[in-house]
């Protein structure tokens, strides 16, 4: 599966008080999405994510932390790449990570799989956070990434250098945790007393759903 990540569409969600430039987030969060690619140990064939901008033109293609990241180029934006990508890619099986309504509706004619920036969100945490806390070590590339102009031959993926990622891990946590939400935006909410019913059978989409979250985690 390739997972497609809207990336402004998703940064916007983690760290909504923050106006202007947001390089400082973008390069956490992929390093973010390269431990959790790592900790999927291969299961997705590439996660690709696409910024809006650049510094061309044309669109531009680099590899980091084993993550595929699209600068879309000043002549179109990242929904445009996506959408060009989404139609030339579409036998391919494709979940795309965004809350843009035109591009889920986009996904929808083309029976390409889609999931809210917050799931996602929340999946790929619970990933990191189950990787700390079970002791696993995996390596990180640590090679500097190389930015080439886009083509739509397929990438090319960077071999991982040794490198534990216990503590890494934790600390690009913790440093998130102290760029996103500020702390007046927690609420601790009560545990609920609703007794949950039965739940009815899924339906046809809700199995399809159900199914892109299952290979996610």
């Amino acid at each position: 599966m390739i997972l497609l990540i809207d990336g402004y569409n998703v940064l916007k969600l983690i760290y909504p008080h923050i106006k202007g430039p947001l390089e400082k987030q973008r390069n956490l969060f992929i390093q973010e999405l390269g431990l959790y690619n790592k900790k999927k140990d291969s299961k997705l064939k590439e996660i690709i994510i696409v910024f809006d901008g650049g510094l061309f033109n044309h669109a531009t293609r680099e590899i980091k932390h084993s993550i595929t990241v699209i600068f879309s180029g000043k002549k179109q934006s990242a929904d445009d790449w996506i959408i060009d990508f989404v139609q030339r890619k579409k036998q391919e099986e494709i979940t795309l990570v965004t809350m843009d309504r035109k591009l889920i509706e986009l996904c929808k004619r083309q029976t390409i799989a889609t999931l809210e920036s917050e799931a996602f969100y929340i999946i790929m945490q619970s990933v990191i956070l189950n990787n700390i806390t079970t002791g696993h070590h995996i390596p990180l590339p640590t090679q500097s990434p190389t930015i080439q102009k886009y083509t739509t031959q397929d990438t090319e993926y960077l071999d991982a250098m040794p490198q534990s990622i216990d503590q890494q891990g934790l600390d690009l946590l913790m440093e998130q945790a102290s760029l996103s939400i500020p702390p007046e935006k927690y609420q601790e909410q009560a545990p609920s007393s609703t007794i949950h019913k039965k739940s009815p059978a899924l339906s046809k989409k809700e199995k399809k759903i159900y199914t892109t979250i299952k290979k996610l985690y």
